[in-house]
C-alpha cells in the first residue's frame, strides 16, 4: 500500500480542487483546527482517521455531510505502551 498523491492543507486551491477525491485522510494535527476542512476531501464512503488530540475548541462535524456522503469518522489512541495502558479495560 502506498500513497499515489498527497495534499498540503495550507494550499487552499488544491484543497478545493481535491474535494471529494480521497478515500482516506489521516489527521495527525494535535493543535486547534477543524476536522470539517478534511471531511470535504473525502470521496463517497471515505474515512477520516483522527490521531492528534486537542480539546478546545471542539470539532464541528456536519452530520448531514456524513450521512449523505456515507463517509466515516474514526479515531485511534497513539503513544507509548505506558500511555495506552491507562485506557486498558479489564473484563473478567
Amino acid at each position: 500500500m502506498g500513497a499515489s498523491h498527497f495534499l498540503v492543507s495550507s494550499d487552499e486551491p488544491a484543497m478545493s480542487s481535491d474535494a471529494g477525491s480521497l478515500d482516506l485522510v489521516i489527521d495527525t494535527v494535535s493543535a486547534a483546527h477543524q476536522a470539517s476542512a478534511y471531511m470535504r476531501l473525502l470521496a463517497k464512503k471515505g474515512t477520516l482517521v483522527m490521531l492528534g488530540v486537542f480539546t478546545e475548541p471542539p470539532h464541528r462535524i456536519d452530520q448531514t455531510f456524513l450521512i449523505f456522503s456515507q463517509t466515516r469518522l474514526a479515531g485511534s489512541m497513539i503513544g507509548t505502551v505506558a500511555d495506552n495502558q491507562v485506557w486498558k479495560i479489564h473484563i473478567t
